[in-house]
């Protein structure tokens, strides 16, 4: 029910407390206190998020569709920022809090779902090939990224298909 593992927690305590009868004043009030202050600190937290730290939706889509029109060209943070427009800093920041990735991750989480496809519709296609056309230097670095983001070698992803 609880996102918040601090209010889970106090939750958690209270609803034992009650379950055993309850406990003495100076126990509940401390519970109460913590969760008090937790709650306090999730909405100074709310409050401590300014508009500016969010992409609107039309900037995302603008955002996203140039990532994958560009997929096999490295992006920057800063032509990103330029799109948008914002400062390069901020951007970045809003974009690893929307994504929690880098742009660098994002784009390179991108391009091994583009290599999944591929080798989804053609499994006989030569993996260097594969990595050519999505953006990879050669096929070592297509395979490492493979598995970072996959957990699995090309190879043994498509032999886990089967």
């Amino acid at each position: 029910m609880f996102q918040n593992r601090e209010l889970k927690a106090c939750a958690s305590l209270l609803d034992a407390d009650r379950a055993r009868g309850g406990s003495g004043r100076v126990y509940l009030r401390s519970l109460s206190k913590t969760l008090y202050a937790a709650v306090l600190g999730l909405a100074d937290a709310a409050n401590d998020e300014s508009p500016r730290r969010v992409l609107s939706g039309t900037q995302w889509g603008t955002v996203s569709r140039y990532i994958r029109d560009h997929s096999t060209e490295h992006i920057t943070i800063e032509a990103l920022a330029d799109i948008v427009p914002m400062p390069p800093d901020l951007f970045g920041e809003i974009f690893r809090a929307v994504t929690g990735m880098s742009v660098r991750k994002w784009q390179m989480d991108d391009r091994v779902r583009a290599a999944q496809r591929l080798l989804t519709d053609n499994p006989h296609e030569s993996l260097a090939d594969v990595a050519r056309l999505c953006g990879f230097a050669d096929q070592s670095h297509f395979s490492r990224a493979f598995l970072e983001v996959i957990g699995l070698t090309p190879t043994a992803w498509l032999h886990s298909r089967a």
